[in-house]
Order: structure tokens, then C-alpha cells, then sequence
């Protein structure tokens, strides 16, 4: 969390225990374990279609409560179709690939509740993005750099740009006189948003 108030950056990493998924009566996009929640809703038809609450007691001194709302008018994107949609598979074999990484994306969602900081409460709401990240191997084994650009805006009737960049590491890019060249692939993901509807 940053607070451009404060300036202060908090960061907090814990180790998962007593995780489950799907918890009983709620299907596979929740989940739940000793320290935090994620709970998918939906409602079909509706303004608002999809949306997420994630509770988060990651520590002593800080807890989150926060809503995730989807708008019909900005639906969720992934790149591709069919069973490999959103799909990124790393090795030679396409068919036994070593990893595989999923993504989708909202580019446009509406962000509300609350961070507490110490014991204080800290209203957090505002325009925001949602990435679905599912990935088969650590981080630092899918790419060796990760660029994120996000700009949300309520102007023009509400403008969302996104951008992720990945570069694999090496073993995962190009070949040079056979052997591994310096480099990785670099891969970018990305979307606009203009007057609240999805446009590229």
C-alpha cells in the first residue's frame, strides 16, 4: 500500500496456511485460508455483473477489507480464444510445455472499503484495474523484469489504460548459435478504456 498522504509505503509478504478452494457453496474464483479471503459474486444482468471482496488480516498491525466491482459496460479481456485463452506456455513443446501462466484482465472497476494501519481506518476507493494472475511456476522463473503501467481517469466519462510488460529470462528467449541468447522475450499485455466502455 502507498499512502500519498503520508508517503508511506507499507509492504507485507505472509506464508499461506489452511488454504481452500473452492470454500463450501462458492465456486472456484473464491478461496480462503487462516489469513485472508477472496470471494467472487456475481450478478448477471445487472450494471455492476462481477465483482470481488477480498478480506486480508496479513499481520498485526495491518488489515483490508475491499470490493472489486465490475461494470457491465468494461467487460474482463484475455488474449486468444478457446482453451488456450490467456494462456502463456514456456518451453519447446507446446503440448508438455515446463510452465503454463494465466491472464485476464478488468480494465475498468470501481474500488471500495477500507485498510486499517495501526489500528487506524483508511477509506480506500476510487477507479481501479483487476489482473486474474494463475501462474505454474515462481515469479522469477516466469520473467526475469516486470514493467506494470496503470492510469485511471474519470475524465471523457471514464478512461482506463493498462499495460503489462514481462521479459522472460533467457532460457526462455531466443536462440543464438544455439545457445541461450543474452535477452528473454519481452511480452506486453494491454488495454484502453474510453467513455467507461472496453475499446482495444
Amino acid at each position: 500500500m502507498y499512502n500519498p498522504n503520508t508517503k508511506e509505503v507499507i509492504w507485507r509478504s505472509n506464508n499461506v496456511s489452511s488454504f481452500v478452494t473452492p470454500p463450501p457453496g462458492l465456486d472456484k474464483r473464491s478461496c480462503k485460508s487462516d489469513g485472508f479471503s477472496v470471494t467472487y459474486n456475481s450478478s448477471p444482468g445487472s450494471d455492476t455483473p462481477e465483482s470481488y471482496t477480498i478480506v486480508c488480516n496479513a499481520c498485526d498491525d495491518v488489515q483490508a477489507t475491499l470490493t472489486i466491482t465490475r461494470p457491465a459496460s468494461a467487460p474482463g479481456w484475455k488474449i486468444g480464444k478457446g482453451a488456450g485463452a490467456g494462456r502463456s506456455f514456456y518451453g519447446t513443446d507446446i503440448e508438455k510445455p515446463d510452465a503454463m501462466v494465466f491472464h485476464s484482465f478488468w480494465p475498468r472497476t470501481w474500488i471500495s472499503g477500507q485498510i486499517i494501519h495501526k489500528g487506524k481506518a483508511i477509506p480506500a476507493e476510487g477507479p481501479g484495474m483487476y489482473v486474474h494472475a494463475l501462474m505454474g511456476m515462481r515469479p522469477d522463473r516466469i520473467a526475469k523484469r516486470w514493467n506494470f503501467c496503470d492510469f485511471q481517469s474519470k475524465e471523457h466519462g471514464g478512461v482506463s489504460a493498462i499495460q503489462m510488460e514481462l521479459t522472460t529470462r533467457p532460457e526462455y528467449g531466443r536462440k543464438v548459435d544455439g545457445k541461450d541468447a543474452e535477452n528473454g522475450v519481452t511480452v506486453n499485455f494491454g488495454s484502453i478504456v474510453l467513455g467507461g466502455k472496453l475499446v482495444s
